[in-house]
């Protein structure tokens, strides 16, 4: 073998295990992202869509916060804002699985584009766009549900829900802190 072909071989081999890594952890990372939360001392983790916190992203809610009698009655929730809030939170919750199907499918597509033996700049502007839409489609849906629940709760219950939010994140071990996308 000359010392040419021996560098086009290390090149592509290099290139092929680079893409495999990325193409794993893009397997990996929306598996990874749906875990349940570890129990915690409060018992309730007000974030997630239509939560005020800060939520797991596009993965969709970690625990279902308005279900929790701890948490309903610390707010003092009425019957009808606990029916309006859990309608919220379910319109939501199944356009959220129409958008994580959106996102797997156009990281899969980005994975494709990197694994190419060479970057198709079209395809890849393509991949990054739809990739990009994907999310930004996540994030609108999870602040719209916010504000929808924020219109159905008193200014003081808003306030308090925060307090709460922001004691829990506080409170929470560095490790077990939801990771941003």
């Amino acid at each position: 073998m000359t010392k040419r072909t021996i560098r086009t071989t290390m090149k592509h081999a290099a290139l092929a295990a680079t893409a495999l890594a990325l193409l794993l952890v893009l397997v990996a990372l929306p598996a990874a992202a749906q875990a349940p939360p570890p129990d915690d001392e409060q018992g309730s983790d007000p974030g997630g869509p239509g939560g005020f916190g800060p939520g797991p992203g596009p993965g969709g809610p970690d625990f279902e916060w308005w279900t929790s009698p701890r948490l309903k009655a610390q707010l003092g929730l009425s019957a009808e804002q606990e029916k309006a809030i859990e309608s919220i939170m379910f319109g939501a919750g199944e356009k959220l699985i129409d958008v994580r199907a959106a996102i797997d499918k156009a990281r899969l597509e980005m994975a494709r584009v990197l694994s190419a033996e060479a970057i198709d700049d079209a395809a890849a502007k393509k991949a990054i766009d739809r990739l990009v839409d994907a999310e930004c489609t996540g994030a609108r849906l999870r602040h719209v549900s916010r504000v929808d629940v924020a219109k159905v709760l008193t200014k003081d219950q808003r306030a308090q829900l925060m307090q709460l939010m922001e004691r829990r994140q506080r409170d929470r071990p560095r490790g077990d802190r939801p990771r941003t996308r």
